[in-house]
C-alpha cells in the first residue's frame, strides 16, 4: 500500500552559472532554465539565479530559505563548477578567481559556498521539512 506525503508548499532554488572567469562553462545556464520550466509544472516555487557573485549568492540562499515553511519540501539544484578542499564540498560562485597568491583553503573558504552552509541554513530554521540536493 502506497502513502503519499503531503507537504504544504514545494520551493525550488535553482542556481546556474555558465561565466567564469577561469574555464567559464556552456550548458548550466541551459539545464538550471530547463529544470525550471519542469519544476513550475508540478507546482514548485521556483527562485533561479544565473551567474551570481558571491555576495548574490549568500543573498539568494537567505531569500529562500526566508520562504520555507513547516512541512515544505524543498529542492535545490546548483549546476556549476565545485571543489572539495579537505572533505569539504564547495559551490564556486562566477566570480571565484583563485589566483594562486594565498593558500588556497584559506581563498576557497572566504570565496566560495560550503555546502555544509546551505544545508544548516535550511535544516535550522525550519522544524520539519524535505530536503532534495542535486
Amino acid at each position: 500500500m502506497a502513502s503519499s506525503v503531503v507537504y504544504w508548499q514545494k520551493h525550488a532554488l535553482i542556481i546556474g552559472i555558465n561565466n567564469y572567469l577561469r574555464n567559464p562553462l556552456e550548458y548550466c545556464i541551459n539545464d538550471a532554465e530547463d529544470l525550471e520550466k519542469i519544476l513550475q509544472r508540478i507546482d514548485f516555487h521556483v527562485l533561479l539565479e544565473i551567474d551570481c557573485n558571491l555576495h548574490k549568492f549568500f543573498s539568494i540562499i537567505d531569500i529562500f530559505t526566508n520562504r520555507i515553511q513547516q512541512d515544505d519540501l524543498i529542492l535545490f539544484y546548483f549546476a556549476g563548477h565545485g571543489k572539495q578542499m579537505k572533505d569539504e564540498d564547495y559551490l564556486l560562485p562566477v566570480d571565484y578567481y583563485y589566483d594562486y597568491r594565498e593558500n588556497e583553503q584559506n581563498y576557497i573558504i572566504k570565496h566560495a559556498i560550503n555546502i555544509k552552509y546551505i544545508i544548516e541554513k535550511n535544516q535550522s530554521s525550519k522544524m520539519s521539512c524535505d530536503n532534495i540536493f542535486i
